[in-house]
């Protein structure tokens, strides 16, 4: 008589599998949210830079940027999407979320716009990954130069550097 003989997987082999599978997700699942956070951030620099050329066009048409009236920044940036497009449709800031740390009215990029009687330069800032508004709309100025390159953004940090991100036409600011 022959005996057949099964084979199968002990408990120890399982388990064994088990723990590889396991520091492999360990490895792979951060990897995959500092992808997403730096995608995140691309896309924000690509918006920033789009509406920064659209503002350069509507300065072309006007001699002047249009002047930031302290009210809805969605009101103010509609400019550059009527009568004329000089845009197709005003981008909105991902991290801009409503009833988070930072309360605001529009999910948009703030804009602000500095120089004598024409104004002759202009800011545009986002929020970082911290969804937290680091410095004001209303403290922009080219002399204050030093503190923006300590509030913005290093792509260096990580995810979870704190920190703006901004695009600005003011040749005094170097980054």
């Amino acid at each position: 008589m022959r005996i057949t003989q099964r084979y199968a997987f002990t408990l120890i082999e399982l388990l064994i599998v088990v723990a590889i599978i396991g520091i492999l997700a360990a490895i792979a699942v951060p990897n995959f949210l500092n992808a997403r956070m730096r995608a995140t951030i691309a896309r924000m620099e690509t918006d920033l830079k789009a509406l920064g050329d659209a503002l350069m066009m509507y300065r072309i048409d006007n001699r002047c940027y249009f002047e930031q009236m302290g009210g809805n920044p969605h009101q103010e940036m509609r400019r550059l999407t009527t009568p004329v497009a000089y845009i197709a449709r005003i981008p909105h800031d991902p991290f801009r979320v409503p009833n988070a740390k930072y309360s605001s009215i529009t999910p948009n990029y703030d804009y602000s716009s500095y120089g004598p009687s024409c104004k002759t330069d202009w800011l545009l800032h986002g929020l970082g990954p911290d969804t937290d508004e680091d410095i004001g709309v209303g403290a922009y100025g080219p002399q204050t130069a030093g503190l923006f390159k300590q509030l913005l953004y290093q792509t260096s940090n990580g995810i979870v550097s704190s920190g703006d991100v901004i695009h600005t036409s003011w040749h005094g600011l170097s980054f």
